[in-house]
């Protein structure tokens, strides 16, 4: 996206993950994202079950929105392939849920949790991707996720309009 001119098309500072950055590297970008917050506000790109989308918190007004975008499904590796053997040895039926879908849906709730951290915080979540409507991938996502989920239709505008009455309830 970054390639693609995302920068360009921003009228706010533009942050994301890289491959091969430092924890110190990482720290000093979160830090200035989240200093952004009380001002203009930023944009802040990260990888789904990468550092920032599971091991950082965002309180109050430093990250009012997350978009995920995809189900973060693992490669499947030849570890990946044992791990959904094993489980389907241990709980017949169910090897590929426990091995591969659930910890998927994890990565996902993990990184769209970023923006709620206290009762007191709100934050618009976004899954682009027409598999989180599903009733089977809803089945793994957490409660306070699935009782304010709502599906809004592919046409033009309308996940803006959404979001825009969203935060001027």
């Amino acid at each position: 996206m970054v390639a693609e001119g995302l920068e360009d098309a921003l009228d706010k500072p533009l942050f994301h993950e890289r491959r091969g950055m430092s924890s110190k590297e990482n720290e000093t970008m979160v830090a200035e994202f989240k200093d952004c917050g009380d001002n203009t506000g930023a944009v802040f790109l990260g990888v789904q079950g990468g550092r920032t989308s599971e091991g950082v918190d965002f309180p109050g007004n430093q990250m009012n929105s997350v978009l995920v975008v995809g189900v973060p499904y693992a490669e499947p590796t030849p570890r990946v392939k044992a791990q959904i053997s094993y489980y389907e040895k241990r709980f017949p039926e169910l090897g590929r849920e426990y091995g591969y879908v659930l910890p998927a849906m994890k990565k996902a709730s993990q990184a769209a949790g970023r923006p709620i951290r206290t009762l007191e915080d709100r934050g618009a979540i976004v899954f682009l991707d027409y598999r989180f409507a599903t009733g089977y991938c809803r089945s793994f996502l957490p409660a306070w996720i699935n009782s304010g989920l709502k599906i809004v239709p592919f046409a033009d505008k309308i996940l803006a309009q959404e979001i825009h009455d969203f935060f001027r309830l």
